[in-house]
């Protein structure tokens, strides 16, 4: 008779493309994603285990994980026992162990097995096989939509096996996510005749008869209730093998098989029968003494129907514990009990689990599938559930806490506490559209309840979106301010933060209309944290209307008033802005860098997200484009929620576009149009401003300077009011370049009032330099005074804006073109800034205007090998290209060049599409035939 161990039969087609894929990983380096999809039983577990096979004849290092519907809210669990696995594991214990734990953990173990995972690849190919994906928690989910594009240059192969027809988004996400990356779909279909005559022949030790086919062919083609038929066939004596065939002696169906579809359990007594179905309720695997528990009975008392259900092959001896055969026989018994009934027992389960000490995260899943409305035990363990895994596991943190709330009663005191907590979670965990929806759901619930119960639900909601819509966050708190019957401490706490919002959405006027309200509603000694955030609005008030020594001045006193009660906005964030804003990015950064350095120690993502946020205007200010590049799309990498009218606006897209400009990148400019004119749509002033601001720049540089003046409307009808004109984080020079834009378009009344609002701030703040040096660049640009463009580049030297001296240079050299000598020296420093910093767009007109003088500066290769694409490359792209041509991950070289992964990994993007490669092997290649300097 045949052995168990057969070959794998009908699934040529799948087999050569995962072989084809290894082959090619071992080839050129390059990463390849396959995802296989089908019904249970289709034999997506088997072709995981020949995928395996391949890779180890090939050489290759295999990482197995493996879902557990039982263990889904366990954050990385899957993913963590792959990676410890082994006598070599790829993520050792101690290491994981000194991961930082809470919501960052999740960040931080992505990227060090981003990092492990680069390692092995550079010495062997890698082969990850993702076995039930549609049990895999939130975390392991997102680390499969993450890491596979991330190592796309790397020789790792991605098996993903997913069960067709699954519900949950994320799951769903993740297969998407797989596809839009170029993932190899395999959707298992039945088993063809032929395949189903070989698998009847390997099974039944002979070549099928008809009868056999015939009888067979009941079964549809599924692999598994065909092996079930066939084995059952076998083992019951069934199937005679005469004359060289096999053929059967009678057509029924054998007791294997209805046992995995569950109709063996009609035979069993009545206490095997109870058994197997208390075993279905508690899960795909369980102790045997949890199993006596349930039935009130002593582990020997259970001894002879546990025999009569392992006799009858439904459950299985697994080690420490009992286990089902397959998950279908377990689904069908489950099927098979009444659905009250099975919801009593998984209730009853979970009493029985926490009498017995069971943490409550050990029971959540079945207690939020088995509790009914007005459980108010199961509330409290699903909150306390919710708590335990949110700062790892948001999403299924998320998903407790939202079951929390459905089974609150309607009248419970309790709502409004767990609305805010679920619409935190749930933005956390990236889900905003369900945020708002069940906020909105909630609120609009109760018209006429509790005013005090919709406060705390739209103040918390408001506290939430700041960071993200600023005019969201306002709303949310005139509309709980609207509300009848407020105690006066809710209403504070409502009038402090909408001046809050007031004034990070740039509307000082508003702001200040807040304050007074507080300030005249009567007498108020204010506590210390309240005192804090009436600082905090002061400052923002105080740098919209450009008096900048006093929006410092109050934004210290913010810190030493109270710790703040926003984590989300530390003081030191919006010291770095006004430093951007004045002029000195340089001093911002040295602000910045410190946290991020420490944000990153404490495994702080956050805070880490916050900072890297502020950092990508910082670089861009100071000049340091590429990496202002990198780091900004790092932060798009990293960021969960985006949503038009926050920080990504004002701070990640703007350096985007305005980078693009400088290096003359209309590719990048085109990505990223869709989401300028989204700015320009929105309804808070200084969100549309800004992608009015980045509209006109983008038409400037294009040459149409009407379409320039059309954008840049607003911020001229605005440049008299308080709040920012132009971009949402201002910049000084701002005014310069709007002068410019006005006086080449012929509107030199435009132009002479950027130049007043430039002297008035300048004037406003005497002791800025950038302040004053902007005012005198704007007024030579007017004038054309070279005294005050002279006056401009004095005040600018030792300052912090290379790019904005540069222009002033240029400015001066037109002036003096007459003569040619001083004009090509000015030129000359110019080009050499543009170049230095790569903005080579700027680089290329300063060189036209040389020619035009009769002085040619080529512009220099970056290299003196043949290869066209190498000499496209900039310095630190160069730099990371030799040390990866090495062998050197993205961990070694950035500490080798002192960046950051995500800068590395942005670079070698770049160098990839410049030289047309699209794997590390590849690009080792190329520069091995080329000479790079």
């Amino acid at each position: 008779m045949a052995t168990d161990r057969t070959p794998l039969r009908g699934r040529d087609t799948e087999l050569a493309l995962l072989r084809a894929r290894v082959t090619a990983a071992q080839r050129d380096g390059r990463g390849r994603v396959v995802v296989i999809s089908g019904a249970a039983g289709t034999g997506k577990s088997r072709l995981l285990q020949e995928a395996r096979a391949l890779a180890r004849d090939a050489g290759a290092r295999i990482v197995a994980v493996s879902g557990d519907p039982d263990e889904h809210v366990i954050p990385h669990g899957p993913l963590l026992d792959a990676v410890q696995a082994g006598p070599h594991p790829v993520l050792p214990r101690a290491l994981l162990d000194a991961l930082p734990s809470g919501a960052q953990q999740g960040w931080w173990l992505r990227n060090e097995l981003e990092a492990r995972l680069q390692e092995v690849a550079v010495q062997q190919p890698v082969m990850v096989c993702v076995d039930d994906l549609q049990w895999c928690d939130h975390g392991t989910l997102r680390v499969l939509r993450t890491l596979p594009p991330r190592l796309a240059a790397d020789a790792v192969v991605w098996v993903v096996a997913v069960r067709h027809g699954e519900s949950d988004p994320a799951v769903s996400a993740t297969v998407r996510a797989l596809t839009e990356i170029g993932a190899d779909r395999v959707d298992l279909q039945p088993l063809d005749g032929d395949a189903v005559a070989f698998l009847a022949g390997d099974l039944l030790g002979a070549p099928p008869d008809g009868s056999v086919l015939t009888s067979a062919a009941r079964a549809g083609g599924h692999p598994l209730l065909l092996v079930e038929l066939l084995r059952g066939w076998r083992e019951e004596r069934l199937v005679q093998v005469e004359g060289g065939r096999a053929r059967l002696v009678g057509d029924v169906l054998p007791a294997r098989l209805r046992d995995a579809v569950a109709c063996r359990t009609e035979r069993l007594s009545a206490p095997a029968r109870e058994l197997l179905q208390i075993g279905a309720v508690l899960g795909r695997q369980f102790p045997v003494d949890l199993l006596a528990a349930m039935l009130d009975r002593s582990p020997p008392a259970l001894l002879a129907p546990l025999q009569e259900v392992l006799a009858a092959g439904l459950l299985e001896d697994a080690g420490d514990q009992l286990g089902f055969r397959h998950d279908l026989i377990r689904e069908s018994v489950a099927a098979g009990i009444p659905a009250d009934f099975a919801r009593a027992l998984r209730r009853h389960a979970v009493d029985v689990l926490l009498d017995r000490g069971a943490p409550t995260l050990q029971v959540a899943t079945m207690l939020a599938g088995s509790a009914v409305p007005g459980d108010l035990a199961a509330v409290s363990m699903l909150r306390a559930a919710a708590a335990t895994l949110a700062p790892s596991s948001s999403s299924a943190a998320a998903e407790f806490s939202v079951r929390a709330l459905e089974l609150l009663p309607d009248d419970s005191a309790l709502r409004p506490e767990v609305v805010v907590e679920s619409v935190m979670l749930l933005w956390q965990c990236g889900r905003a559209v369900d945020a708002q929806q069940l906020a909105a759901t909630m609120l609009a619930g109760s018209p006429g309840g509790d005013p005090v119960a919709e406060a705390r639900i739209r103040l918390g909601l408001a506290r939430l979106v700041i960071r993200y819509s600023g005019g969201e966050a306002v709303r949310q708190c005139q509309t709980a301010l609207a509300l009848p019957g407020l105690p006066d401490a809710v209403r504070l706490e409502a009038l402090l933060l909408l001046a809050v919002n007031h004034g990070m959405a740039g509307d000082p006027d508003a702001a200040d209309v807040v304050l007074a309200e507080v300030r005249e509603a009567g007498p108020f000694e204010p506590t210390p944290v309240q005192g804090s955030t009436m600082a905090r609005v002061e400052s923002y008030v105080a740098f919209h209307r450009q008096q900048w020594d006093v929006a410092f001045r109050r934004n210290a006193d913010v810190g030493m008033l109270a710790r703040s009660d926003d984590p989300s906005s530390p003081p030191g964030v919006w010291e770095a802005a006004l430093w951007i804003t004045v002029g000195h990015p340089v001093r911002a950064l040295a602000l910045i860098d410190p946290e991020l350095t420490a944000a990153r120690q404490q495994g702080q993502v956050g805070l880490l997200l916050l900072w890297s946020t502020m950092r990508c205007r910082a670089l861009f200010d100071a000049g340091r484009l590429e990496e202002a590049r990198a780091e900004s799309e790092g932060v798009l990498d990293m960021e969960e929620i985006d949503s038009i009218g926050g920080l990504l606006d004002h701070l990640v897209f703007y350096t985007l576009v305005r980078w693009a400009l400088y290096v003359g990148r209309p590719d990048v400019l085109r990505a990223h149009r869709t989401r300028v004119q989204q700015m320009t749509a929105a309804e808070t002033g200084h969100v549309r401003r800004n992608g009015l601001w980045l509209t006109a720049l983008m038409a400037d540089s294009a040459g149409d300077v009407a379409a320039a003046m059309v954008a840049a409307a607003e911020a001229v009808a605005t440049l008299e009011r308080p709040g920012p004109s132009m971009a949402g984080v201002p910049d000084v020079a701002d005014e310069v370049v709007l002068a410019r834009i006005a006086l080449r378009a012929g509107e030199r009344e435009i132009a002479l009032r950027a130049v007043a609002a430039a002297e008035r701030r300048a004037a406003t703040n005497p002791t800025r330099r950038m302040a004053a040096a902007a005012a005198r660049h704007a007024r030579g640009l007017l004038d054309a005074d070279e005294a005050c463009l002279r006056e401009a580049l004095d005040l600018m030297v030792g300052t912090e804006r290379p790019l904005v001296r540069a222009s002033a240079l240029e400015d001066l050299a037109r002036l003096v073109a007459d003569r040619p000598r001083e004009a090509v020296a000015l030129l000359d420093e110019a080009l050499e800034t543009y170049t230095s910093t790569g903005a080579e767009h700027h680089a290329a007109r300063v060189r036209r205007r040389l020619r035009d003088l009769g002085v040619r500066r080529q512009r220099i290769p970056l290299q003196r090998g043949s290869e066209q694409g190498l000499a496209m490359l900039t310095p630190a792209e160069r730099d990371v290209v030799r040390l990866v041509a090495e062998g050197g991950t993205n961990r070694e070289v950035a500490a080798r060049l002192f960046l950051s992964p995500h800068t590395v990994n942005t670079h070698l993007r770049n160098a990839f599409t410049k030289l047309g490669v699209r794997s590390r092997v590849e690009l080792a290649r190329l520069v091995v035939a080329t000479v790079v300097p």
